[in-house]
C-alpha cells in the first residue's frame, strides 16, 4: 500500500504518514520516498493516492468526496476525485475557509469526531500556538446514482499486513504549524464499575482521574496522528495518548467488509 503525494515539480514525491485519534498515535509529518505511484500535478493543492485494500469489492464505487464538518455536524464538501481501478485520486486543499475550522482549545469533545479537541492546558503541556485552527477529514464513496456506498479510513497493520487497529487515525487539517507535547490531567465525573442499581434508584457518580498525553508535532496542511485510550475500572482512571505512526504501518481500509 502506497500513499502519494507530490508537490509541484521543484519537490520529491512523497508519501503521507499518519497520527488521530482516542485508540490513535499523534501526528506525523510528510517523509520522503523515492517516489512509486505516479500523481497528477495540480497547482491548488498536494494529489492525494490511497491504494485501497481489497479493490474489487468497490466496483460500483465511481468517486470519493473529501469533506469536513462544522459545529452543528453540517457536511462541508472540499473536493471529489475519481475512483481507479485500485484506489482514488484526490486533491487536498492548499488552504481552508478559516470559517470551516474549529479551535483546538474549547469544550468539545473530541468524539465528536468533528475536529481534535484540548479542554485544559496546564503547566505541564506546551502548546506552541494556541490559536490554531483544526478539522478533521473524512473520505465518503459514491455510487454512479449519487448514493454513499461506504467511506474510507486508515488503519494500523501488523507485519504481515493485516488490519490490527490500536486506535483511531485522524485525517486532520491545521492552519498553521504546531506542536503539542507534555499531559494534562483532571477529575470528571462518571459511573463506578460493576454499579447494582434499581431501576427507580438513582446511579451515584463518582470521580475518575482522566489524564492525557500528547507528543505530536503538526505542519501547516494535511497531517494524520492516532489516538488511543483506555480505562482502568477497578482504580477508575482513564488515559488518552496523541502519538505518531508511520505510515509504513497504516493501510487504508472501509467500513464495507
Amino acid at each position: 500500500m502506497k500513499t502519494v503525494l507530490k508537490k509541484t515539480l521543484w519537490f520529491t514525491v512523497t508519501t503521507l504518514c499518519l497520527v488521530f485519534l482516542f485508540a490513535v498515535i499523534g501526528c506525523d509529518k510528510l517523509e520522503k520516498t523515492d517516489g512509486g505511484e505516479s500523481a497528477v500535478e495540480d497547482p491548488n493543492g498536494d494529489v492525494l493516492y490511497a491504494k485501497v485494500d481489497r479493490p474489487s469489492r468497490f466496483s460500483d464505487v465511481v468517486e470519493v468526496k473529501l469533506v469536513i464538518y462544522d459545529d452543528a455536524g453540517k457536511q462541508i464538501e472540499l473536493n471529489r476525485g475519481k475512483w481507479e481501478g485500485d484506489g482514488f485520486r484526490i486533491v487536498l486543499p492548499k488552504t481552508l475557509n478559516s470559517n470551516s475550522l474549529h479551535t483546538l482549545i474549547n469544550n468539545n469533545d473530541i468524539n465528536s469526531g468533528v475536529a481534535p479537541t484540548i479542554i485544559n492546558t496546564p503547566p505541564t503541556m506546551t502548546i506552541s500556538n494556541k490559536n490554531v485552527k483544526v478539522a478533521n477529514a473524512s473520505f465518503l464513496a459514491f455510487d454512479k446514482d449519487g448514493n454513499q456506498v461506504t467511506y474510507f479510513f486508515l488503519s494500523e497493520i501488523d507485519e504481515n499486513g493485516n488490519l490490527n487497529p490500536s486506535g483511531i487515525i485522524y485525517f486532520t487539517y491545521v492552519d498553521s504549524d504546531v506542536t503539542i507535547f507534555g499531559y494534562s490531567e483532571r477529575e470528571v465525573l462518571g459511573f463506578p464499575c460493576g454499579n447494582i442499581h434499581w431501576i427507580d434508584e438513582p446511579i451515584a457518580s463518582v470521580l475518575w482521574k482522566e489524564t492525557n498525553v500528547y507528543s505530536t508535532e503538526w505542519t501547516k496542511g494535511w497531517n494524520v496522528w492516532r489516538l488511543t485510550g483506555g480505562a482502568n475500572c477497578l482504580e477508575e482512571t482513564r488515559k488518552e495518548e496523541w502519538t505518531t505512526i508511520s505510515m509504513s504501518k497504516l493501510r487504508w481500509f472501509s467500513n464495507k467488509w
